[in-house]
């Protein structure tokens, strides 16, 4: 039993790493979006029937999407620092199992949205891979949900055993 809560705090450990990684990444991710894709940046910024005429509204989206990821990378830091500190071995409530599954619903529908609304082939191409990375952020919050609702079970089991 003791294994399998090692097992699973390492779990635990890579995965709130691997969240906070890739939350690092959607940051970075974007700002090459902006230099790289921005015909694709601006597809995603803007409605089909507003006119791209005015730069700095454009920069004030491309602000308040800044602002967005930057609350996001927050959320994934709270989940993924709590998952580590519980992988490490201290006791952290329930609260952030609860966010970790409300994100990772978030992050799936969010996925979906975007793969529905590209508009070309190319552009579902670099979606896809961005995509894929999003799927692996999900993955984490599954893995860290599951494995922190593990150890708590088995935690609780070996108290009863030591107990009797």
């Amino acid at each position: 039993m003791e294994a399998r809560i090692r097992q699973n705090q390492d779990i635990l450990k890579i995965s709130g790493k691997a969240l906070i990684i890739l939350g690092l990444w959607t940051i970075v991710r974007l700002f090459l979006l902006r230099f790289l894709e921005p015909e694709l940046l601006h597809h995603f910024l803007t409605t089909p029937d507003m006119e791209y005429t005015d730069p700095v509204i454009y920069d004030i989206l491309f602000s308040v999407v800044i602002i967005a990821l930057v609350i996001d990378l927050v959320f994934r830091l709270f989940i993924g620092l709590s998952s580590i500190s519980e992988g490490k071995g201290k006791k952290k409530t329930p609260v952030y199992i609860i966010f970790a599954i409300l994100y990772a619903l978030v992050c799936l529908s969010t996925d979906i949205y975007v793969i529905a609304t590209i508009p070309d082939s190319q552009s579902k191409l670099s979606s896809i891979s961005s995509l894929l990375i999003d799927l692996t952020s999900c993955l984490a919050l599954v893995a860290i949900t599951v494995s922190s609702i593990s150890i708590r079970v088995l935690r609780k089991k070996s108290e009863k055993a030591t107990a009797a």
